[in-house]
């Protein structure tokens, strides 16, 4: 297809241009010189197949050009669907020229229909080792069965039941989180303590203005290991949705070297406590979210006596012990 594209292909009209002059007749018509236009789009034996395929897609196919065809693969087709058109027209015009060459140098004229067995056999090779699925239409179903492809429907989504729990008794747990809007960019990070009795016992929301996703993650961690020390919390769970952060735990080359020292000494903090840090998916994490939501909003640190209002509606559940669900 790129030597289609660039008119790289050894048609006769193009071996005259380097020098090699013969009496051009087209193998698959011998009715016109040959030329990559005429051997794709113009020759009676390439009309009939793209005649042919215009009928299994039930749509009208450009032949004017060689790229004014692959505007066919443009449309909003399904994902299977998609594979297949595409593999369709690139195995045509392999067969075409495939085609030409055989009478050429071998002495063999295939009729079309011939040709189109070929291409309906490597097509059907690539849509049903296609990994995609499709959301099937009545016009894409005609098009998979015509290149006896079987339809791959998409799979039901996973339904996971997401539940909050608190801490075992005498424990503090700090479910925390941080995002950033861009790369680097506006950053915050935040984080809810809860005892034993899944009860607010206080948070905090930090500005970090501009930094990394990852950065404001192990800040909110760093925090919270900080303030349970100075608070005399000596039974600390962290629970947060990033993997990254429970993954910096057990190897510190995670930690970007600007928070390392800082790292290593809230390392020691925990050593001196009974302490877990734990992943959480982030449907059941929505407390945290909020908190560091809330540090966008105000100046450098920010630490809640109360449970902010944003915040009051995911606490309830979680003191509930309603579930979120996740679909993947």
């Amino acid at each position: 297809m790129w030597r289609i594209m660039h008119n790289r292909l050894p048609t006769d009209d193009l071996l005259s241009h380097r020098g090699c002059y013969i009496v051009s007749k087209c193998d698959l018509c011998g009715e016109a010189a040959e030329t990559i236009h005429h051997i794709f789009c113009d020759c009676c034996f390439s009309k009939d197949i793209w005649h042919w395929f215009a009928s299994v897609l039930s749509l009208h196919v450009d032949t004017s050009t060689v790229s004014s065809i692959f505007d066919i693969c443009n449309k909003n087709w399904n994902s299977q669907c998609k594979i297949v058109v595409i593999s369709a027209v690139v195995n045509i015009f392999n067969t075409i020229w495939w085609c030409r060459n055989q009478h050429r140098f071998e002495g063999k004229s295939i009729h079309w229909r011939s040709a189109v067995n070929s291409i309906i056999s490597n097509v059907s090779l690539s849509g049903n080792l296609s990994k995609k699925a499709s959301f099937i239409s009545m016009q894409e179903f005609i098009i998979l069965k015509a290149f006896n492809v079987n339809v791959h429907h998409p799979k039901a989504p996973v339904i996971k039941e997401v539940l909050w729990q608190p801490p075992l008794y005498n424990w503090v747990k700090c479910n925390t989180d941080g995002s950033a809007l861009g790369s680097p960019g506006l950053a915050s990070c935040g984080g809810i303590f809860r005892d034993y009795t899944a009860t607010f016992i206080g948070g905090f929301s930090i500005n970090i203005e501009n930094s990394y996703a990852l950065h404001a993650e192990l800040i909110g961690v760093m925090n919270t290991i900080e303030i349970a020390h100075s608070k005399g919390w000596n039974k600390l769970w962290i629970e947060s949705d990033s993997q990254l952060v429970n993954l910096a735990f057990k190897s510190a080359h995670i930690v970007p070297w600007k928070l390392r020292n800082r790292w290593f000494n809230c390392l020691t903090l925990t050593k001196t406590m009974h302490f877990r840090a734990t992943h959480i998916y982030r449907e059941g994490n929505c407390c945290a979210d909020r908190m560091a939501a809330l540090g966008i909003n105000v100046n450098g640190f920010y630490w809640w006596d109360n449970v902010p209002p944003s915040v009051q509606g995911d606490y309830i559940s979680n003191l509930m012990g309603l579930p979120s669900f996740r679909f993947h």
